[in-house]
């Protein structure tokens, strides 16, 4: 399922916010009103209430996002 989306950000009422990529959210089956989690510093990691996240995940998942990245700059789209 790895995939690179470009969102804009809304506002919502006093918020502001960015839609999820609908692939993203079936997978986990997730629907309006569930909660997840967020950790942030530089990069922001949106993850479902009770996925176990470790190292060699997020070294891995970060693996994936270079790639995706990569292919990207060598077909010399927008990055």
């Amino acid at each position: 399922m790895p995939a690179k989306v470009y969102r804009k950000i809304l506002k919502l009422g006093d918020s502001k916010v960015a839609v999820l990529p609908p692939d993203w959210l079936r997978y986990y089956g997730m629907k309006a009103g569930d909660r997840v989690e967020v950790l942030y510093n530089t990069l922001v990691l949106i993850k479902p209430m009770g996925l176990k996240v470790d190292q060699d995940l997020i070294r891995k998942e970060i693996d994936i996002m270079f790639d995706l990245e990569n292919r990207e700059a060598e077909r010399g789209e927008k990055i």
